[in-house]
């Protein structure tokens, strides 16, 4: 038993330190918000949210696309989801084979379909050149189709014998079912969608339709990034603080199959 407990003691120590050493860097940023001159000063903060307004425009681009992305990518991957696990037909699974390929292709492989896309709909340096490709994300149709495919077929069967039309099957039954993913996903989505850099810096020239992640750096904030950087994180840490029981058990429940 003393080996076992000097064992996990010694796991312990091992995972603190380096939740240390991954956390360091938002320490020293967090710790370098507060210094001016080499003294402790709110005046970081005080310039950032007072004297600097095109800050709080690029955090509304921010927070705007990523509202958009969030309101529609979450039904599209509900309703993908919900097709994708209970349908049987032999087309659909090459399409999501076609999804699994898609999602594990970086942006890079994909970066000139979809700028030639965007070009061909007349969206490029529009906020919808951001939003439209995000709202198709293959991550949340193949998540919530795992999720899906955990629902008990009887329950479903029931659903049909009871006269339920397959838009009631889906909404009713399979949506209410899948909460706890659907939260898991809306979390991630924002998450990712709050922080893009590489398509807003592809598809957009205007510097005023940029998000606040891509104007955030010394040559746009000199003298209060470290501020800016802090109050921009604060806003993913607090959804994840509240949210992280209800993010980890929607992913193990889309983890299930």
């Amino acid at each position: 038993m003393d080996k076992i407990k000097n064992k996990n003691a010694g796991t312990h120590i091992i995972l603190i330190a380096i939740s240390i050493i991954f956390l360091s860097p938002i320490l020293v940023v967090f710790y370098k918000s507060f210094l001016v001159d080499g003294r402790f000063s709110f005046a970081q903060y005080n310039e950032l949210l007072l004297l600097t307004p095109n800050y709080f425009r690029w955090f509304w681009n921010s927070f705007g696309s990523t509202f958009c992305i969030l309101i529609f990518n979450i039904p599209v991957s509900l309703l993908a989801g919900f097709a994708f696990s209970q349908y049987k037909e032999k087309w659909l699974k090459w399409v999501f084979m076609t999804y699994i390929v898609l999602m594990l292709m970086p942006f890079q492989a994909t970066m000139v379909p979809q700028y030639i896309t965007i070009k061909t709909l007349n969206l490029l340096n529009t906020a919808g050149a951001i939003i439209l490709p995000n709202i198709f994300a293959t991550f949340g149709a193949f998540l919530m189709c795992q999720s899906m495919k955990s629902i008990p077929k009887e329950i479903i069967e029931a659903g049909s014998i009871d006269g339920l039309s397959e838009f009631k099957l889906f909404s009713k039954l399979a949506v209410p079912l899948s909460v706890p993913t659907t939260i898991a996903l809306t979390i991630l989505v924002f998450i990712d969608g709050w922080s893009m850099v590489e398509q807003p810096t592809i598809f957009l020239q205007k510097m005023h339709l940029f998000p606040l992640s891509v104007t955030l750096n010394a040559s746009v904030f000199p003298t209060v990034v470290f501020a800016a950087s802090i109050i921009f994180s604060v806003l993913p840490l607090l959804i994840y603080l509240k949210w992280y029981d209800k993010l980890v058990a929607g992913i193990a429940v889309g983890a299930v199959k």
